[in-house]
């Protein structure tokens, strides 16, 4: 799972077929931007342009960017669905000086040359923490001495706390070789980061690292497109944790960090993105990023109240390796068709409602059974059940049992939805609480459903 640029030529090609509208594309677009190239020379940079634009819709600054959104918004989608993170005000600015300066070829492909150049693929990874997780180890002195699950091929590494900050630096070093990133991790700026700021959780918390090729033109350009990777991951690290074999059914004597180690805090304010996108030099460097949107959303998604067992997912990686791909597949859709939510088509509304499934899936692991019943009963039906039709649960069954041709396990799987959702209404119509169900049956069966449904529909 690592990002690589493609050809520019091939995917500017690509780009300028695209359609607008039924006798539009994105070729006569720029056609029409290019026949009278000196109506761009009255603005500075594309922010002047935006700025006019917005005060007067209906003038010649207003016409300019109505034609060049589609074209950067195409950019966008095609760099996204590729997990090229490139923030948006950074395609506006190359696209405006491509357009006001072509060198004579296609300006698209003048954007995806200046990126390529950039490095924009250059891996780097997202410092997150987490609460409530613990790692699994039948050592009692691998407990004490941190364990950890460092996975290149699914882009995500989890560790429990380390409690010693030059400990936290040295397993960042050793994410950052794992997940192919050249350069150094900035130690300094790590510590002036501790120093200054509420970072307590990089000693204290357990941490996620995700893989991630990003270029930010702000401080915050790329926050949104952040945190929906890390949701991603949180959602993935959840499935595995549904997944993964109980301790009593194992038979195994394990014990988990979250027992034995645990200082946690929910202070947790900033990330960390480690990237070369955020330096100039041949290297990479970092932001402390202070967390501006949606504290609650945030809050939840650090909430990971699981177990997980790196030893059983290093002997058990090619039942990991089918549900990433298909967590890692919608999360691409999600950005290319549903990440803008004034995209109201039915690829857009699809991609949604399985980014959000998975959303709630994640959240159905809180530790209180009545919210985790009606987060799971909610995820089901985001992926398996259609708007405005009725008899909801008797569809998502059915839609269960077909997705398994029929067999006993999808009709065990239809089983176990029925009964969380029975449960959901209970809460929901009558305040009556299930707290004997068994509800990572049920998660088991989402997890199966899910992958089953994106394989057979997938939308990227």
């Amino acid at each position: 799972m690592t990002a690589s640029f493609p050809d520019p030529a091939e995917l500017a090609e690509r780009i300028e077929r695209s359609q607008v509208e039924p006798n539009l594309t994105i070729a006569d677009l720029i056609a029409a931007l290019l026949a009278d190239g000196t109506r761009l020379d009255a603005y500075e940079d594309v922010e002047g342009l935006a700025i006019k634009a917005y005060e007067n819709p209906g003038s010649d600054a207003g016409g300019l960017a109505d034609r060049m959104l589609p074209i950067r918004n195409e950019i966008e989608h095609e760099l996204w669905s590729r997990e090229l993170l490139v923030a948006i005000e950074i395609i506006d600015q190359l696209l405006f000086t491509a357009l006001k300066h072509p060198e004579g070829g296609s300006p698209v492909r003048q954007v995806l040359e200046v990126l390529r150049g950039a490095r924009v693929e250059a891996a780097g990874f997202v410092v997150f923490a987490v609460h409530s997780l613990g790692l699994e180890s039948e050592s009692l002195d691998a407990l004490r001495a941190g364990v950890e699950f460092i996975s290149a091929d699914w882009g995500i590494a989890l560790s429990s706390q380390t409690n010693n900050l030059n400990h936290t630096i040295a397993l960042l070093d050793r994410v950052r070789q794992a997940f192919g990133v050249s350069g150094v991790v900035p130690r300094e700026s790590i510590r002036h980061w501790r120093r200054s700021r509420h970072t307590e959780w990089l000693e204290r918390n357990p941490l996620l690292c995700v893989r991630v090729a990003e270029a930010a033109g702000t401080y915050y350009g790329n926050e949104a497109l952040l945190l929906s990777r890390l949701q991603a991951a949180t959602s993935l690290i959840a499935m595995l944790a549904a997944l993964q074999p109980s301790r009593q059914s194992s038979g195994r004597p394990t014990m988990s960090t979250w027992v034995i180690n645990n200082q946690q805090t929910l202070n947790i304010h900033h990330y960390l993105v480690l990237s070369p996108g955020r330096s100039a030099a041949d290297e990479f460097d970092g932001d402390c990023v202070p967390i501006s949107r949606g504290r609650p959303d945030i809050v939840a998604m650090s909430e990971l109240h699981v177990d997980i067992d790196p030893t059983y997912w290093t002997a058990h990686a090619k039942e990991g390796n089918q549900v990433q791909q298909m967590v890692w597949a919608v999360y691409r859709g999600y950005l290319r068709y549903g990440f803008d939510p004034d995209s109201t088509d039915e690829l857009a509304r699809m991609a949604r409602r399985r980014f959000e499934s998975l959303t709630y899936f994640q959240r159905s692991f809180s530790g209180q059974g009545w919210r985790d019943i009606i987060s799971l009963s909610t995820a089901f039906e985001l992926l398996l059940h259609e708007r405005s039709a009725a008899n909801t649960a008797k569809r998502i069954r059915n839609t269960i049992k077909s997705l398994f041709g029929g067999s006993a396990e999808g009709a065990q799987y239809a089983g176990a939805f029925s009964r969380v959702y029975d449960a959901r209404n209970k809460i929901v119509h009558d305040g009556i609480r299930n707290p004997h169900l068994d509800l990572n049956e049920s998660r088991r069966a989402y997890v199966s459903a899910f992958v089953k449904q994106v394989e057979a529909a997938p939308v990227e």
